[in-house]
């Protein structure tokens, strides 16, 4: 039952007006003799929500009611049934029951009050972006203290609430994010035992109830912006299902199909079955959902959201005259630009990416350029010799697509939907048909087996090499994006399987845990190894990620490109190349070993840096790697030390070791 509700005025002592307009549609109108809704106060209030002259609108304003207060709805049809109901849009639901938000609705009069306008542009951060459940960062915090495996226990105390009482925050602001990706409407997910295939299949356009109240999710978005952390919610249009999951008192399926005109039964894809999507050809229901969203964004004071599935959305219509969704699009845009001028849009938009609506609205588009470096890195091939040549020539050729790349992008590793083993995924990019169903390490190690089957790597070297591999993907894939790149836990776990696993779905905090030896066996390695092994890799994932975040995003150098590759050997597969930030005088410098063997040597090996960017009197004397080696028998960062006959030729003072990377910050203007 489409719904739009709203706090319309705050009172003294906390009191709010609260109004409720329920749009029954078209269709079953006839049916309908009254709309009621009864408070759960210690002495309850009725209201009959009143039809308009319109026909097709019922309205009520509920005076004076405290925020918090459940609020019970019911349709009485004309043959004496009576049919309880929770609106499609409401803002807190609670198990059926509606409750009245605690917010404030200065917004809805004065739309320079609207959120995003305290957005400094000065500031140009380069995105690094978690995608991760709030009950993901939370299930393995502190071996599960804060967690619950009960969902009932959710009422009491939810998991917003709960975060609140940790120092996750601040320890993913240690880790180098500053956005996290997670999906808020209620859903079909169980949230204490998630299959988070199942977040995305939405139920309503309200918050779900398991994450917490407005309140509580408002004070969420503060303490992590306070920690430099945006919390980036994905926005569900088009994995709408009937009901939440078995059990939850919020099943309503024994709603009458005739008062449920908002669906809409004919789209042309559908992505996941037994899901609809909304009937945007109806004016009103459009204007449901745009009110709702931009109630979402102005309450939770949000700053970037993302739009899932676009293409679902666009093609709902491919067979039909007129596009509504593309309507729709213009007239969300339009609002969004109304009372949210600086609010920043990332859209899931790949064929439809060209689109003018898609283009008009996104800020920035999905680009998967973690299957480059997949196909580039990972490929199966048996002639060493010609696959480092490969690499180094593909490297090269990268980033000379970086440099032609636009700032629109938000690019991805392949631990998004691409690690589901699913047919139409597979069908739609289908250059990678070996690259589906594991997570970067899962990946590298298949890799890994290959190259030790044709005697390249010691087998007893297998976990670390594969570590190795894993971590060159990572490096590449963040300096090789311009300003946002987006990832899942997995590289901070070394996890080698998928998301829909068992437990997959959870960030793990402790590398000596439970849960991380289930991710990462570390099968022929010692305790102690394992943990040292995990333990360096979140040291430089941390590393890597506040660098470029101090970097900031990528801008173009001294001489007109933001990347200028400075080295790459097709024989010894040493690679280097630069990458410019904005608004930050240092470059930083990316030197690979892209052979599963040690390359350079102590006996002078050189790297000519002469064109990389700034002037010979700016060449440092020295420069060490920000980032640890992930092997042990190397104890100190790579140096490359100033050659005394060129002020541009650097040499290693050691062979880099297998897929080893380094990055360091070229201080030539101080720091």
């Amino acid at each position: 039952m489409p719904a739009i509700s709203q706090v319309t005025k705050r009172h003294a002592g906390g009191f709010v007006d609260y109004q409720l307009r329920v749009y029954p549609g078209k269709k079953g109108i006839e049916k309908i003799l009254h709309i009621d809704c009864v408070s759960d106060e210690f002495v309850p209030r009725r209201w009959r929500i009143k039809t308009k002259t319109e026909k097709n609108l019922w309205e009520a304003t509920l005076k004076r009611i405290r925020p918090g207060t459940g609020l019970s709805l019911k349709i009485e049809l004309n043959d004496g049934r009576t049919v309880p109901f929770v609106p499609i849009g409401e803002s807190d639901v609670v198990n059926g029951v509606v409750r009245v938000p605690d917010c404030d609705p200065t917004w809805l009069d004065h739309a320079d009050a609207a959120c995003g306008q305290t957005i400094q542009h000065g500031k140009q951060n380069m995105s690094i972006l978690l995608e991760q459940t709030l009950e993901g960062l939370l299930a393995d915090y502190d071996e599960g203290t804060y967690f619950t495996d009960a969902a009932e226990e959710l009422l009491a105390w939810s998991i917003a609430a709960r975060i609140l009482q940790t120092r996750i925050p601040e320890q993913i602001r240690d880790l180098g994010y500053n956005e996290i990706m997670f999906p808020l409407y209620a859903s079909v997910a169980d949230r204490c035992h998630l299959d988070p295939k199942f977040n995305y299949l939405v139920y309503n356009l309200s918050t779900d109830w398991q994450l917490g109240t407005t309140r509580e999710l408002r004070s969420l978005v503060q303490r992590f912006r306070d920690c430099g952390i945006e919390l980036v919610p994905d926005l569900v249009f088009v994995h709408q299902v009937s009901n939440p999951y078995d059990g939850s008192s919020d099943d309503l399926s024994e709603r009458d199909s005739a008062i449920r005109p908002y669906q809409d039964t004919d789209p042309y894809l559908f992505r996941d079955y037994g899901t609809w999507h909304f009937d945007l050809e109806d004016p009103l229901i459009r204007e449901i959902i745009i009110d709702k969203v931009i109630e979402t964004i102005l309450t939770l004071d949000l700053r970037v959201i993302r739009v899932d599935y676009i293409d679902g959305l666009i093609m709902q219509y491919a067979n039909r005259p007129t596009n509504y969704s593309k309507i729709f699009l213009r007239e969300l845009n339009q609002r969004i630009r109304q009372l949210c001028p600086n609010l920043r849009i990332i859209g899931e938009a790949f064929q439809t990416a060209g689109e003018q609506e898609v283009i008009a609205m996104i800020d920035s588009a999905y680009a998967p350029r973690g299957f480059a470096l997949l196909d580039l890195l990972l490929a199966p091939g048996y002639d060493h010799g010609q696959v480092i040549r490969g690499c180094v020539e593909g490297l090269t050729e990268a980033i000379q697509e970086f440099n032609n790349q636009s700032n629109r992008e938000s690019n991805y590793s392949q631990l998004h939907d691409e690690c589901w083993q699913d047919e139409w995924i597979s069908l739609g990019r289908p250059h990678s048909p070996w690259a589906y169903g594991s997570m970067p390490m899962g990946l590298s190690l298949r890799r890994i087996e290959d190259l030790i089957l044709h005697g390249w790597i010691d087998v007893k070297d297998r976990l670390k090499a594969a570590a190795c591999l894993t971590q060159m993907i990572r490096v590449l894939g963040v300096t090789l994006s311009f300003s946002r790149w987006m990832e899942t836990s997995g590289y901070l776990s070394l996890d080698q399987g998928r998301l829909d696993e068992n437990n997959h779905w959870k960030l793990t905090w402790n590398t000596s845990s439970k849960l991380s030896k289930q991710l990462f066996p570390g099968e022929g390695l010692t305790k102690e190894e394992r943990q040292e092994l995990l333990t360096t890799v979140k040291a430089n994932i941390a590393a890597t990620n506040q660098l470029l975040g101090k970097i900031g995003i990528s801008e173009r150098n001294p001489l007109g490109m933001p990347l200028r590759m400075v080295h790459g050997d097709v024989h010894s597969g040493l690679t280097a190349f630069v990458r410019w930030g904005r608004n930050y005088p240092n470059p930083i410098l990316v030197l690979l070993n892209l052979s599963p063997q040690a390359s350079g040597n102590d006996h002078g090996y050189t790297i000519n840096l002469n064109t990389a960017g700034w002037s010979t009197s700016q060449h440092p004397q020295t420069l060490k790697s920000i980032i640890t080696p992930l092997t042990n028998t190397i104890e100190h960062p790579v140096l490359m030390t100033q050659s005394r006959g060129s002020p541009g030729e650097y040499e290693l003072s050691r062979a880099l070791d297998t897929y080893e990377v380094a990055l360091f910050e070229v201080p030539i203007h101080g720091q």
